[in-house]
């Protein structure tokens, strides 16, 4: 829908000129169906023969434009979607041919943009389902590529910083890049669809090359003690550390594949592009330090290389033998837990539009004049469907219509209420005492009724007020409507674009939520049969899930609301988690034959605590850039993500080994 504003008032010459130029441009364009405003308008007149229609504007004759106005005003149920009140601004609702494609769509909009642009206009928007579907997905994909390079920059920093050495980060930068085209190509070569949600892929790769790199480095690093042949070294290494990366990438494949069983298209294909791209890095990564680690130059060059590993290391042996003298530690993680529980209660999913969309796009400003000049760009839509062959079905739609229309007026935020006792009232004032073939008449020409299915709808406008907000009144009308349908044997059902939104995201964050639990579930299962020790599957279940409870709790009592991009949070977060979990447990099994607890989890720390460090130091840096983004969602997923980073590696580095030592001292006092 293209709103236009004049620069005095509508009834202008010169601005119904321009008005007929832009929609007879638009419907010249192939794949625009037509066009609806207040130009092709015809409002029903009553005569001492019926009902015929006059035009609502005399667009080409302004000594009748006063009486055109009066009139407008007069019939205002039937004209208020298509001029304000303030008879300032006018909407044209364009409908488009079926089928198009999302690359159709941006053009024609793109198009339809430019040209109302250089029409004399004092304000041109275009709003509506479509705009925001592309508008959006573009925004997506630009806010993307530009933090995309700064996520890139500020990655080749802290690596640099972190080994101080050109190679070795060129090295890394080399297996990240290489598995990003090797997974894109083969998405391409195999033509997989790519949705909106697929805008995370890059980020996943980006975590698991990253997580693989590190662990595989400081691992061979590490070894070069131990063993002085680089062939023996190589081995040793491929064979231990790649099992585990193998074990941690497996697991995480499998949890984002198991989005496949959701009901809704786009989260199946993000799961199956999700699980397929996470094998392909691993195998890429694997192939490339099969080619690398054997190598006497890289060999060499690793021996010689400068990082942080001790001081690292030491500081975390030394803040786990603190904690662990600690007797309030459990305590701690108990109210953190009930803290985080409690703050989930108050996660906002209200999911209101105008959030996300930056103040100086068009788009937003669009929509908040739409619903100061208009009522509200939000519609609340219920069709009424007869049950069976029935004569009276009019009289019985004027009595349904009747006693909804009187709910929805005592409604906050409701208002232009469109419905068959509305424009009974209406033409009752025009005319008492009219026919019923004349309401019949009148409703089918305003699409109230349709005339073959005997159907009828009753619209109203709605503010910005959210998807929480607006479902309590769907509730509170709920008992009503089931009892009219009851009553007089009628089928009432919500419709309409911005019900079947609310409804997608509402079934996208459960489907999140649910997918999430299946994955941790059937996860958990795995690291049972492979670790074959209860302990170590209840060990790996708590430190996944406390840092996911205190990115909820978080998320609760700051009051940010959850969305489609930020449920996709919890999802990477798990990925993230679950990958540290595995390295850590995975290393302290291999140190079994040594008998003191606290030796075991020295040395593991010394081993895994490095990588895990510095992984989740780079992964959060790199994601905190997108707080610059102009897209709330963009925003909010960087700054939680870091965040959730920052969870996992406390609960990995620090809880985790202390939960550790707990259970395995007081097995060890049992015996």
């Amino acid at each position: 829908m293209a709103i236009i504003s004049a620069h005095q008032s509508v009834y202008d010459r010169a601005f119904f000129n321009g008005l007929y130029d832009f929609t007879n441009q638009i419907e010249k364009q192939k794949d625009i169906y037509s066009t609806h405003s207040i130009l092709n308008f015809q409002i029903p007149y009553f005569t001492n023969v019926g009902v015929i229609n006059i035009p609502a504007i005399h667009y080409n004759d302004p000594s009748q434009y006063t009486n055109d106005s009066l009139r407008i005003v007069k019939n205002e149920i039937l004209t208020n979607h298509l001029i304000s009140n303030d008879h300032k601004s006018v909407c044209v609702f364009i409908n488009f041919q079926e089928n198009l494609g999302k690359g159709d769509y941006l053009q024609i909009l793109n198009s339809i943009r430019q040209l109302g642009n250089a029409m004399n206009f004092k304000e041109f928007y275009l709003i509506g389902p479509k705009v925001i579907e592309t508008t959006y997905s573009e925004l997506m994909l630009k806010e993307l590529k530009n933090l995309g390079l700064v996520l890139f920059l500020v990655m080749v920093v802290l690596l640099s910083t972190i080994f101080r050495s050109f190679k070795i980060v060129f090295i890394i930068l080399l297996i990240l890049i290489s598995s990003l085209i090797i997974s894109y190509g083969l998405l391409g070569f195999l033509n997989v669809r790519l949705e909106i949600l697929s805008n995370i892929i890059p980020v996943l790769i980006l975590v698991t090359c990253i997580n693989n790199c590190l662990h595989m480095l400081f691992s061979y690093k590490l070894d070069m003690v131990r063993f002085e042949d680089a062939d023996i070294l190589a081995g040793n290494t491929i064979y231990n550390k790649g099992l585990d990366v193998m074990v941690a990438n497996l697991t995480t494949a499998i949890g984002f594949g198991l989005l496949y069983f959701s009901y809704l298209p786009a989260i199946r294909n993000l799961g199956l592009i999700a699980s397929f791209v996470i094998v392909v890095t691993f195998i890429v990564n694997m192939v490339w330090f099969t080619y690398l680690l054997p190598r006497k130059d890289f060999y060499l060059l690793i021996s010689t290389s400068n990082d942080y590993h001790q001081l690292i290391s030491s500081i975390a042996i030394d803040v786990y033998q603190t904690l662990k003298q600690q007797k309030l530690m459990l305590a701690t993680i108990a109210l953190v837990i009930g803290i985080s529980i409690l703050g989930i209660f108050f996660i906002d999913t209200n999911n209101k539009v105008l959030k996300n969309i930056p103040h100086r796009y068009n788009l937003k400003q669009g929509m908040i004049h739409y619903e100061e000049k208009f009522g509200g760009f939000r519609t609340y839509n219920l069709m009424i469907t007869p049950m069976g062959h029935d004569n009276n079905k009019l009289d019985k739609y004027l009595m349904v219509t009747d006693t909804i229309s009187t709910l929805l007026k005592n409604e906050t935020g409701i208002s232009h209420i469109l419905a068959l006792s509305e424009l009974r009232d209406y033409l009752n004032n025009q005319k008492n005492g009219i026919k019923e073939s004349t309401l019949k008449y009148v409703a089918i020409k305003s699409g109230i009724l349709n005339n073959q299915s005997g159907i009828t709808r009753v619209t109203a406008r709605l503010k910005d007020i959210g998807r929480i907000n607006t479902e309590e009144i769907r509730i509170k009308l709920e008992p009503v409507l089931h009892q009219l349908e009851e009553s007089y044997n009628l089928k009432i059902v919500n419709t309409g674009d911005d019900y079947l939104f609310d409804l997608a995201h509402k079934y996208r964050i459960t489907n999140m939520f649910y997918g999430l639990a299946f994955s941790m579930a059937i996860i958990s299962i795995v690291l049972l049969i492979l670790y074959k020790k209860t302990k170590y599957f209840i060990l790996s279940v708590c430190a996944n899930i406390l840092p996911l409870l205190m990115a909820a709790g978080l998320m609760g009592w700051l009051k940010i609301e959850l969305r489609g991009a930020t449920s996709i949070l919890f999802t990477i977060g798990f990925a993230i988690a679950i990958d540290d979990t595995i390295h850590f447990i995975s290393q302290y099994r291999r140190t079994r034959y040594e008998e003191n607890v606290d030796d075991r989890i020295t040395k593991t720390l010394n081993s895994v605590g490095v990588p895990i460090v510095l992984s989740s130091i780079i992964l959060g840096s790199g994601f905190l850039v997108m707080i610059f983004s102009e897209l709330w969602d963009l925003r909010m997923f960087g700054w939680l993500v870091s965040v959730f980073v920052l969870f996992a590696t406390i609960t990995d580095i620090l809880v985790l080994p202390v939960l550790i030592s707990k259970w395995d001292n007081n097995e060890k006092n049992a015996v």
